[in-house]
């Protein structure tokens, strides 16, 4: 957690992995992860720009290394603007550093999280679903938009009240911050931002740096 002179909007605090993720009637973080596992390990992730889509692939790893032993080892990469496959900084491990196993606790696999999927080509997107299983590879994805044949196991469409649920975490001990971003001033920055989480949290560093930095 930041510090009284640190803006807990800064990226460190706020980055994918950082935040938890909000649950919702439609999104249980449990629920989510059954049907990746009853989909044998591949699925997709479908929502706008930043919806939290990438912060739940996290999650899912978490739970599921939680869940388990050893035995699963997670492969994280993303699709540059580029239409590239490129390695991710946090990659191969949860946070916490350890792996997990598969239910029958006798077999190991690899499970393959890419981000921005929708940005191969559609001949580089049929070659990686189609190796993936070749090699009994798990196959994680996120998309702005479905991707056919490959199963939805959750669907991300932000609503007002998922950043009032991360601001207030990321502001929890901070009292002139929660008089600042009120539930209705939040609700004002996510309409401004058009929804995009991301851009909000964005929205809300400016507005920290302004009223609370220099105070």
């Amino acid at each position: 957690m930041p510090t009284k002179l640190e803006n807990p909007f800064s990226t460190c605090f706020t980055k994918p992995g950082q935040i938890p993720f909000i649950e919702s009637e439609s999104n249980q973080l449990d629920e989510i992860v059954d049907r990746f596992i009853n989909a044998e390990y591949v699925g997709q992730i479908v929502g706008p720009h930043g919806s939290g889509k990438t912060t739940l692939t996290f999650d899912i790893q978490r739970r599921i290394a939680t869940q388990s032993g050893h035995g699963i080892h997670f492969l994280r990469k993303t699709v540059g603007e580029n239409g590239k496959v490129l390695d991710t900084a946090r990659r191969n491990t949860p946070a916490d550093g350890s792996c997990s196993t598969l239910p029958n606790g006798n077999q190991s696999t690899r499970i393959l999280v890419l981000d921005g999927f929708e940005r191969l080509p559609w001949y580089a997107r049929t070659s990686l679903v189609h190796r993936c299983r070749v090699e009994s590879t798990g196959l994680l994805i996120t998309s702005h938009q479905r991707i056919r044949g490959l199963p939805v196991v959750a669907s991300r469409l932000p609503k007002p009240k998922d950043l009032l649920s991360i601001v207030h975490h990321l502001i929890r001990d901070d009292a002139q911050a929660n008089l600042i971003f009120s539930p209705q001033r939040l609700e004002f920055i996510f309409e401004d931002n058009a929804g995009n989480l991301r851009e909000c949290l964005m929205a809300c560093y400016d507005e920290y740096e302004a009223n609370c930095c220099n105070t």
